[in-house]
């Protein structure tokens, strides 16, 4: 079951691909991104943030005039660092791919100047994790090496909001999201990212 739905989205998202490379504005992107995956109801237990960089392409499809389908192909590498008992440390870096699939309204403000506001979903599927063990005591630290297993689930569904503002081709945007179906049960997940990009 779980196969075919995989396989559905896979075509879902190659048939959105084709569409967009015909029909759309095409551009790239890179900027800093965030995430942060807790436990409900517990603020104080944020056992998973990780920071590092997204780039990949862009394309925004024109649905009528100065409403456009925004969508990407998002490559991520994070990194994160957290304390395992007293003398050892755990860090992890984890490379993912994700696809936005969202509405963008632009607001002119002048021929070389505009804003705009988007919203929508964004889907996120991570691909590799790799782990290293650090003994702080003896300042000895294993290897990075790849994790087989990390996840309940490989994919994450954000729903989000952002702005941004573009002077001729040159963009900056920012955008915050909430995950709406998470990897780890029991988990919240939340993601925030900045990048500058160029319209081709």
């Amino acid at each position: 079951m779980k196969i075919t739905k995989f396989k559905s989205l896979l075509v879902f998202l190659c048939l959105t691909w084709i569409v967009s490379d015909l029909f759309a504005q095409k551009g790239y992107q890179l900027g800093f991104v965030h995430y942060n995956t807790d436990r409900k109801n517990s603020s104080s237990n944020n056992l998973f943030l990780t920071n590092g960089i997204q780039g990949g392409v862009t394309y925004d499809i024109k649905l009528r005039n100065l409403i456009y389908l925004h969508t990407a192909g998002l490559l991520s590498v994070t990194y994160n660092s957290y304390k395992v008992g007293y003398n050892y440390r755990y860090n992890s870096m984890e490379i993912a791919i994700s696809f936005p699939l969202q509405i963008k309204f632009v607001l002119p403000q002048t021929p070389n100047f505009d804003a705009f506001v988007f919203t929508g979903p964004t889907i996120k599927g991570s691909f590799a994790r790799f782990g290293q063990m650090i003994n702080t005591d003896l300042n000895q630290a294993n290897p990075f090496t790849y994790v087989d297993e990390p996840f309940i689930s490989r994919f994450t569904v954000f729903y989000g909001v952002g702005i941004g503002f573009k002077y001729k081709s040159i963009y900056i945007q920012g955008n915050y999201d909430w995950g709406i179906i998470n990897p780890y049960k029991g988990f919240n997940s939340e993601s925030f990212n900045i990048a500058i990009g160029k319209v081709l």
